[in-house]
Formats: C-alpha cells, sequence, structure tokens
C-alpha cells in the first residue's frame, strides 16, 4: 500500500479534526489513503440515549440529524459504537448508543 506517513498538511488541519490523528499511506502517486489509528473510548453517559435502527435510519447520518440536528455528527455515533465501516447500512433492529455531545470533550477524541 505503500509508506506509513504523517498527514502532510497536518499543522493546518484544526486540532480537533477527526483528520489529524489519523494514519497515512503514500501511494506514491500523490496521494494518500487515511485509516483511523484507532477508536477512541467515548465514556458512557447517563444522558446517553439509545437508537434502534428502523428502515428509516440505517445510516449514521440519518441517525445524527435525528438526535443532534445535523448529518455532520455521524462519526461521533460511530466512535461510540465502534463502526469500522460507516458506509455499510446498519441492520434494522440494532441498538445504538447516542453519546450526549453536551457532555463531550476534546481528550475523548484526541486524547
Amino acid at each position: 500500500m505503500g509508506k506509513e506517513i504523517v498527514h502532510p498538511h497536518k499543522a493546518l488541519l484544526p486540532l480537533y479534526n477527526r483528520y489529524r490523528n489519523g494514519v497515512y499511506w503514500d501511494d506514491g502517486e500523490d496521494s494518500f489513503v487515511f485509516r483511523e489509528k484507532e477508536f477512541s473510548n467515548i465514556p458512557q453517559q447517563p444522558t446517553d440515549q439509545w437508537h434502534t435502527v428502523t428502515a428509516d435510519t440505517v445510516r449514521l447520518d440519518q441517525i445524527s440529524h435525528l438526535y443532534y440536528g445535523t448529518y455532520v455528527y455521524w462519526w461521533i455515533i460511530a466512535y461510540a459504537n465502534h463502526i469500522h465501516d460507516p458506509y455499510v447500512p446498519r441492520e434494522i433492529g440494532t441498538v445504538l448508543r447516542i453519546p450526549d455531545i453536551t457532555k463531550l470533550n476534546a481528550t475523548d477524541f484526541f486524547g
């Protein structure tokens, strides 16, 4: 796959950007392959919610919109549930933990 490298523009990425601490490989053709380093351990809170996947909510972005009012926090749900491939639709009936984002801080994701 190529040589493992630090993102060439790491200094330009915002501190809390999830791509900042990932693992990259130089493919030798001026592009990079990204992989999450590891899943963060998002502590469970009493205010977390639980979602049972239905036919209308099989994608994480849909679930994010339902609970957070925006599609952009799908990755928080993925981290909390140790979902490695967010593009695979969830099976109907799967129960997912929905973290209370008001209780999270950057160290939950970035050490």
